[in-house]
């Protein structure tokens, strides 16, 4: 899948909507990258210095499944998301139901990091953002039977936001987390409008 863009530029796609395009950060060459990031800003001054350092390190780049959410037409970058393997302690699942028959440490998905650019916030791209970082976990936790999906809010905003969609906070950290099946609930509950 391609789209090509009002500025000439051709990216691959993992998922497609009217809204936007999510693009491996790895497909992308260096000049393409610069050219994505000049003037992105989150507001969350970390995550914009993060996605500087990393995206314009072509080895960095190449290694991690980071990826760049386009607007089709302008190709402008609305956001950014990067998933990665992780380990949940077992006795800081916040209900016995999850601690049950569960080893010491659970296997997981991480949302490591997610950024809106400040002119695309509030329009509902990080919900969407967020329901695609999922489908992607549900993916990649099907092959290597990971329960969960956990995230560390960047402040209360931020857990608030994810808040809005079940996840609960761990025992003694601000680590968030929701089950696998859950996950599966919220995307069919998503495709089905």
């Amino acid at each position: 899948m391609s789209e090509n863009t009002s500025s000439g530029q051709v990216f691959p796609q993992l998922f497609n909507t009217a809204d936007f395009h999510v693009v491996p950060a790895s497909a992308l060459d260096d000049q393409e990258v610069r050219t994505l990031l000049t003037g992105f800003t989150s507001g969350q001054e970390t995550m914009d210095l993060w996605i500087q350092a990393q995206a314009l390190n072509g080895k960095a780049r190449a290694d991690m499944p980071l990826r760049f959410v386009i607007a089709p037409g302008s190709g402008e970058l609305i956001g950014y998301y990067l998933l990665i393997s992780a380990e949940v302690p077992r006795l800081g699942l916040p209900s016995a139901k999850l601690r049950r028959n569960k080893p010491n440490s659970i296997p997981a998905v991480k949302l490591a990091q997610m950024a809106v650019e400040k002119r695309f916030q509030g329009k509902g791209f990080g919900r969407r953002m967020l329901l695609c970082a999922m489908a992607e976990a549900v993916s990649v936790a099907t092959v290597q039977q990971q329960t969960a999906f956990i995230l560390d809010p960047v402040d209360d905003s931020a857990r608030a936001f994810y808040s809005r969609f079940s996840f609960e906070t761990l025992k003694d950290s601000g680590t968030m987390l929701l089950a696998m099946g859950t996950v599966r609930q919220l995307l069919a509950a998503w495709n089905a409008e």
